[in-house]
């Protein structure tokens, strides 16, 4: 059996190698931001250089990326990251169009339609997405999150 004086070291002794993991993670980052960022840039312009177009039409790729989408306004209200096998493709329409409520589309629109058919085929008929494939899973959470922190979409808060 451990003392509590024995318990309080253990548990500093894990933070120490915390922080001590934080601190290499950190130097990493720093080493690999330079090198990172032009691809960040890039990807971004890429981003937003694209035409929206309406969720009807969409045709995003089954690779990693970010999107953007924009409600019947034209106002950007949700930033987004997609991984995994389907990509973009997967998380745009099986997900935001046709997931459950729980997916952002459909909590915004579920006061206004509460049938998911009607629901289904407003946001088809009149919210637009963008969207970037990037390189890699990793990249496209990167750029997901910079757009978050500096546009703070209202449907990405919960």
């Amino acid at each position: 059996m451990t003392s509590a004086l024995e318990d309080k070291k253990a548990g500093l002794g894990a933070s120490i190698v915390k922080f001590e993991n934080n601190k290499y993670r950190l130097k990493i980052w720093n080493e690999k931001l330079p090198e990172l960022l032009p691809q960040i840039e890039s990807d971004i312009e890429r981003l937003f250089n694209m035409e929206p177009v309406l969720f009807g039409v969409a045709q995003p790729p089954r690779k990693p990326g970010a999107y953007i989408v924009y409600d019947h306004t034209g106002a950007l209200v949700y930033i987004g990251e997609a991984k995994g096998s389907g990509g973009l493709r997967d998380r745009l329409l099986s997900k935001h169009l046709s997931g459950d409520d729980n997916h952002a589309l459909q909590r915004a629109y579920k006061t206004d339609f509460p049938d998911r058919l009607e629901r289904r085929t407003y946001i088809k008929e009149s919210v637009s997405v963008r969207w970037v494939e990037t390189q890699d899973a990793n990249m496209a959470l990167a750029i997901e999150r910079l757009l978050i922190l500096m546009y703070e979409p209202p449907w990405n808060r919960k």
